[in-house]
């Protein structure tokens, strides 16, 4: 097994998200994404409410994590963005693949 890095990430449109994998895919900064459409609730300045919105897994290197975060948080149009990290282990083939995407 191997270390790799998948980032989930929300999106307000489907078309963001795509936006963004696009624009990290370019920079390899990641090698490939999964895009789940969602349903959230959310509680934000006193306000409750339930809309749609894109889920975005990432898969990544852990060298390369870091500025894939931080390319989010700039491309991002959310005030407050949901990115979070996962550190896991993958198949030697899979980690491998991702190296030679994100290299």
């Amino acid at each position: 097994m191997q270390k790799a890095v998948f980032l989930y990430v929300t999106f307000g449109s489907h078309e963001q998200a795509m936006r963004a994998i696009d624009c990290l895919m370019a920079q390899r900064l990641v090698a490939c994404a999964n895009v789940f459409a969602t349903q959230r609730g959310l509680q934000w300045t006193g306000a409750s409410s339930r809309e749609g919105e894109t889920v975005v897994l990432f898969k990544t290197l852990q060298e390369r994590a870091a500025d894939a975060v931080h390319f989010l948080q700039d491309l991002h149009g959310f005030d407050i963005p949901c990115i979070s990290q996962a550190n896991v282990e993958v198949t030697d083939s899979f980690g491998e693949w991702l190296y030679k995407e994100c290299a």
